[in-house]
Parts: C-alpha cells; sequence; structure tokens
C-alpha cells in the first residue's frame, strides 16, 4: 500500500516546514503561514536557546483577530456613504 499523501484528511499533521529566508534589505523574514494558528493577529517573539545551528524560540499570542476592530467597507467608487 502507497505511503498517504500529506493533503489526504487521514494524514498525519506535520511536524516541520523547511523555508527560505528572504532577506530584503536589512531584515530577515521566513513565512510561518501554516504554524501560526489563523486567529492570531499579534505574537510576542522570545528566544529561549540558541546554538550555531538551531535557535529555539516561543511565540506568545497577544491579541486575536476576533478582538481587531475594523471599520466599514468603502464604497467600490471610493465615494463616502452618508
Amino acid at each position: 500500500m502507497p505511503p498517504k499523501r500529506q493533503f489526504h484528511t487521514s494524514a498525519q499533521k506535520r511536524t516541520f516546514y523547511d523555508r527560505r529566508v528572504l532577506r530584503p534589505g536589512y531584515s530577515a523574514t521566513v513565512s510561518m503561514g501554516k504554524i501560526i494558528p489563523k486567529n492570531w493577529a499579534y505574537v510576542r517573539m522570545s528566544i529561549i536557546d540558541q546554538t550555531e545551528k538551531t535557535l529555539t524560540i516561543k511565540l506568545e499570542k497577544l491579541i486575536g483577530v476576533e478582538q481587531l476592530a475594523y471599520g466599514a467597507k468603502n464604497d467600490k467608487t471610493n465615494r463616502h456613504n452618508p
């Protein structure tokens, strides 16, 4: 029997993701969209441990998406609706 694919519903959830480190300007970014839950809006990052080849960080949820206040949507013509 062939191994189950990742996107199959009964497959086990992945525990690692390979990502490229992007360096726009003087910063470094890593895509973490599959790791951070969708309802997290702001996080606090803390370094737990660091060696030459590993970096262990802690992500702590500060504000969720449900707590953000969104304004009314603008009209598609960009006119103010009284």
